[in-house]
């Protein structure tokens, strides 16, 4: 009777606990009537603890973006690489390439700590033309106190549930709170990948640079074409000469590998005038 009624109990219990879990779901705004009251209650007090944060505590993402006109895009992204990894930075992306005009274009993605942002923005707009310039910011306190709340009642849950699976006696008991345990698992694992994933941004600024040579008017005069005039004759002399041995070396190895297709040839017109000339001479004997 002991025995029943103890596995009454755990029954109870194991379905009281899956019953709460699904009234809370996994957003508290999108609750079931029946946990109404109690996610008003959880966003209230989620609400009332963001608007009590000061300035300082609030979660805040930053960001920039930069056009810069440089007068030589190598040393400049040389010097950027050095300036980063003074401030404690890194670059997560670069790319170089070549205009048409013979001008190159770079762009590169920083991540450098938050509190050297602004230092780091000064910094670049002093190595060239700035073209644009753009600070945008992220505030994701809301999310941030969200997530950590979330975690913190998926943790209470997954103890409970182990306090649980120590009072299972069956097999199919002890399964069942073993799903649900891999389940809050899953969750509390989602939402933390999330959580550092705002960590992350949070303590790394992203600022994405994009650079450009600028023309520079040359203040002496240049002759490149008399320069290289001998330098471009000579290889002139050489490409057309290269030509035309190998168009004489083709040649010479088409006629000699054809042979072998002339051969036959040769000796059918051989008998063939062998023969015209018999039958000419023998119409010479008959008019006599």
């Amino acid at each position: 009777m002991t025995r029943i009624n103890n596995k009454f109990l755990l029954i109870s219990l194991i379905l009281i606990f899956i019953m709460s879990a699904a009234s809370c779901g996994s957003n508290p705004k999108m609750s079931a009537d029946s946990g109404a009251a109690e996610s008003i209650t959880q966003d209230e007090t989620i609400n009332s603890a963001e608007a009590s944060l000061p300035n300082t505590d609030r979660k805040i993402i930053k960001n920039g973006e930069l056009s810069i006109y440089v007068p030589d895009i190598i040393d400049t992204l040389n010097d950027v690489e050095e300036k980063v990894r003074q401030l404690d930075g890194y670059t997560s992306e670069s790319s170089l390439n070549n205009n048409g005009d013979g001008r190159r274009n770079g762009r590169i993605t920083i991540r450098i700590p938050t509190k050297n942002f602004t230092q780091m923005l000064q910094w670049l707009s002093n190595t060239g033309k700035v073209q644009n310039k753009r600070i945008y910011t992220e505030d994701v306190t809301e999310e941030y106190i969200d997530l950590e709340a979330r975690i913190t009642n998926l943790k209470a849950q997954e103890k409970r549930l182990q306090e649980i699976l120590t009072k299972a006696e069956t097999v199919e008991e002890i399964l069942k709170v073993e799903k649900e345990i891999e389940r809050v698992r899953g969750e509390i694992d989602s939402l933390s990948g999330r959580l550092k994933y705002l960590q992350n941004r949070l303590a790394f600024s992203t600022i994405k640079l994009t650079l450009q040579e600028s023309v520079t008017a040359s203040s002496t005069l240049s002759t490149p074409g008399f320069n290289s005039f001998f330098q471009r004759t000579k290889g002139a002399l050489v490409n057309n000469t290269n030509t035309l041995l190998n168009g004489t070396g083709n040649f010479l190895i088409f006629c000699i590998g054809i042979i072998p297709l002339l051969l036959p040839l040769a000796l059918i017109a051989l008998i063939l005038w062998i023969l015209r000339k018999k039958i000419f001479n023998s119409k010479k004997d008959i008019e006599k």
